[in-house]
């Protein structure tokens, strides 16, 4: 790996699908559509004013190919402060009018103080990890509840390790030997 003059040499490189572009080393596989919304006050009716909530409308109820994700928080989480309420909407794009596909899941939001909509590309690994070292994960998709992205990391540790990811071994502390 280079870095201006600098080399740093590794066994294995472990990153984020952005870093290899440019490399050949990934696919775009489609892309995600996020609004980022900031408003004052919780989400009307369907959460009875909780600091917090996490929504999925399924795609069959949106007539899409692909389900719409919500999640709301607040002061409470540290991420604003009071009475702001930070929601997020992303769905995978599925047509050329990206932000109107997140209309169904804004609606659900009430008055939006401030909107911050991005479209950004999905990558997936196509590399041969084994034979070149890079292993590689997939990009955020529209998920808010990080079950792919952990799902992904569990993957990427099987790779690495040659072995799943044994959750009931004993971890020892920085500088312990197991």
């Amino acid at each position: 790996m280079r870095s201006g003059d600098e080399v740093a040499k590794a066994s294995i490189i472990v990153g984020d699908p952005s870093y290899f572009k440019d490399y050949n080393k990934v696919k775009q596989v489609g892309e995600v559509v996020r609004a980022i919304c900031i408003l004052d006050h919780p989400l009307p009716c369907i959460t009875d004013k909780a600091k917090s909530c996490q929504i999925i409308i399924p795609q069959s109820e949106l007539k899409r190919n692909t389900d719409m994700y919500i999640i709301c928080v607040s002061h409470v989480h540290k991420v604003c402060p009071d009475p702001f309420y930070i929601a997020l909407v992303a769905t995978t794009v599925e047509t050329k009018n990206p932000e109107q596909e997140l209309a169904p899941g804004l609606a659900l939001l009430g008055p939006i103080k401030e909107k911050f909509v991005t479209v950004q590309p999905l990558y997936a690994p196509s590399n041969d990890s084994a034979a070149d070292g890079c292993f590689i994960s997939g990009s955020m998709d529209a998920t808010t509840h990080f079950e792919t992205c952990a799902d992904d990391i569990l993957g990427l540790y099987a790779k690495i390790k040659g072995k799943p990811f044994d959750f009931n071994a004993d971890i020892a502390a920085p500088g312990e030997a197991q």
